[in-house]
């Protein structure tokens, strides 16, 4: 019997063929929804989100504050006031997940204060992409290391499956909020 005809080489060839097909689809990404929908589904069978960390407290704002305190957004001296009374508790990081590019009177110079003087607080920024140049920082926070970006990416059909820890643009190397915090 010769070696071409030989039933080892003709499974070795066939599973080159299939794995080269395999390969060719994935790089030409083919496969890419196969692939998400795999790991969606793998992802829902793990079992329930564990509880939630108490030493971790989530001040939020909703619709029912925004008329008691004057309207959206919120004015920098609420603010202020906010970060000043979570600061007394003595926390080991404050996140202001709110942009604030833009000053808000009444009580800017209160936040800028309270901004530059606890180093605890970390502002988020957007990072931005191609034509946005995205939100800056408070303008007092500003090239330190009290910013983080939120930026997402969205993957196909508007899953988001991963979160960023860096992003740089060439000049600037920026970690994200969570990072940060």
């Amino acid at each position: 019997m010769s070696r071409s005809r030989s039933p080892l080489v003709a499974a070795t060839f066939v599973a080159v063929l299939i794995g080269l097909a395999l390969l060719g689809l994935r790089a030409g990404g083919l496969l890419e929804g196969l692939e998400l929908g795999v790991y969606d589904w793998y992802m829902r069978l793990r079992p329930g989100d564990p509880p939630a960390d108490q030493r971790i407290v989530l001040v939020t704002v909703t619709e029912r504050d925004i008329p008691a305190q004057g309207g959206w957004p919120l004015s920098d001296g609420v603010l202020a006031r906010a970060i000043d009374l979570i600061a007394r508790q003595e926390p080991r990081a404050i996140g202001l997940d709110m942009y604030r590019d833009v000053p808000v009177p009444p009580g800017t110079d209160a936040l800028n204060a309270v901004l530059t003087h606890d180093r605890r607080v970390v502002a988020v920024t957007k990072f931005g992409e191609g034509a946005s140049s995205g939100v800056r920082p408070p303008p007092v926070l500003a090239g330190t290391d009290q910013v983080g970006f939120n930026d997402i990416l969205v993957d196909p059909g508007g899953v988001v499956r991963r979160a960023l820890l860096f992003l740089d643009d060439g000049a600037n190397v920026l970690s994200s909020f969570a990072l940060q915090l």
